[in-house]
């Protein structure tokens, strides 16, 4: 969670947020985490969750250039409902993969943990 300087400085660069710089910085891992996944899930999954994800610092990115306080603050929660939404994607991608490997025979204990490094994000937003 950002601390209170943080939260009420005023940003004349979006690049300098921290917020912006996390999302930012997750979109890239996305893109990274889905590069390997089925052709067949090229147009489907795959493109879902780079969509979600990479609306997330393109709205924050939005909110900054609007020009009242109520139009940033839409944005703001737009970004947030994309979080939300990215995150349903990567547990139902989690899900098949799970399944995927007891049908495998691969145990999921050797896998979890590069998984959960890829997923880690804090979606803590503070009202």
């Amino acid at each position: 969670m950002l601390s209170k300087d943080k939260m009420n400085k005023k940003y004349f660069n979006f690049k300098e947020i921290p917020v912006w710089k996390l999302s930012h910085e997750a979109v890239l891992n996305i893109y990274k985490i889905t590069k390997n996944f089925p052709k067949d899930e090229e147009y489907g999954l795959k493109s879902q969750i780079r969509r979600s994800a990479s609306f997330i610092p393109a709205n924050i990115v939005e909110g900054i250039y609007r020009q009242t306080q109520k139009e940033h603050s839409k944005f703001l929660y737009n970004a947030r409902g994309s979080v939300g939404e990215t995150i349903y994607h990567l547990l139902y991608w989690l899900g098949i993969w799970v399944i995927f490997l007891r049908r495998s025979g691969i145990t999921l204990q050797a896998n979890m943990k590069i998984l959960q490094s890829n997923l880690t994000l804090d979606c803590t937003v503070s009202e």
